[in-house]
């Protein structure tokens, strides 16, 4: 990754975006920590696999109706998640190689209420990937995403030459 792409990533990835700020769920009343990033871009932006490995989910907006489109990756060393996709590119079961294109950045599920970003001085709106990644060994741990694009060991989720 170079440093004009990690650049790019990181005007797309509003304060509000970033793993463990805090977010509210105001339907049950409860506060919690962001556990992943926000990438803003605009609809249909091809998302990528971050790592080689196998998807072991795919979700419709309709059966998950807060993530949207979603796609679950078992890659070799970690678990990553690409919700509100407006496309899915694969099926479950399906082997994809890091960098492969998997689905569209969209606006499903409650990305629909997100805040609005802007930047430089062009609005993004609300279209944005949420990505996590996990230990592959204990799932139930969130890591920072953004830590694991820097130090190389994931690509960026997003392919940034359509910014």
């Amino acid at each position: 990754m170079s440093e004009e792409q990690l650049k790019i990533l990181k005007a797309h990835v509003p304060p509000f975006g970033v793993f463990g700020s805090p977010r509210r769920n105001t339907a049950l009343k409860k506060r919690y920590k962001h556990t992943g990033i926000d990438i803003y871009g605009p609809i249909g932006t091809p998302i990528i696999a971050a790592e080689k490995g196998k998807i072991f989910s795919v979700y419709k907006e309709i059966d998950s109706p807060r993530a949207g489109n979603t796609i679950d990756l078992f890659g070799e060393n970690y678990v990553t998640r690409y919700l509100h996709l407006e496309t899915m590119k694969v099926d479950k079961g399906a082997h994809v190689e890091a960098g492969e294109t998997i689905g569209t950045l969209g606006m499903t599920g409650n990305a629909k209420y997100a805040r609005f970003w802007i930047t430089k001085g062009q609005e993004q709106g609300r279209s944005h990937i949420h990505f996590e990644s996990r230990e592959k060994e204990h799932t139930d741990v969130a890591l920072d995403p953004m830590i694991l694009i820097v130090e190389n060991k994931i690509l960026i989720p997003v392919d940034v030459s359509f910014f």
